[in-house]
């Protein structure tokens, strides 16, 4: 009678684990969903040809200025920012 009581003890612990490796398991999906989505927006900004605000077209990266300047301020801006 003991033995009988000792295993139906067992067998409801055991019956309890695959429900909290399920959620412990649903968890850590969601975890490495997360990491993922975090290590791919960090893997796009390092792989980014151009800086954020210029524009990537034909292999080139190109800036566009929303100031206005006369074609000498133009050049030296250009110049202090130098080739990308």
């Amino acid at each position: 009678m003991v033995l009988a009581g000792l295993l139906v003890a067992v067998l409801a612990q055991v019956s309890r684990v695959p429900s909290s490796q399920g959620q412990e398991q649903e968890l850590s999906k969601q975890k490495v969903c997360q990491e993922l989505t975090q290590l791919k927006a960090g893997v796009d900004r390092l792989c980014r040809p151009c800086p954020w605000d210029w524009t990537f077209f034909r292999g080139h990266c190109y800036f566009f200025s929303k100031s206005q300047r006369n074609w000498n301020d133009s050049v030296t801006a250009c110049q202090e920012v130098g080739p990308n």
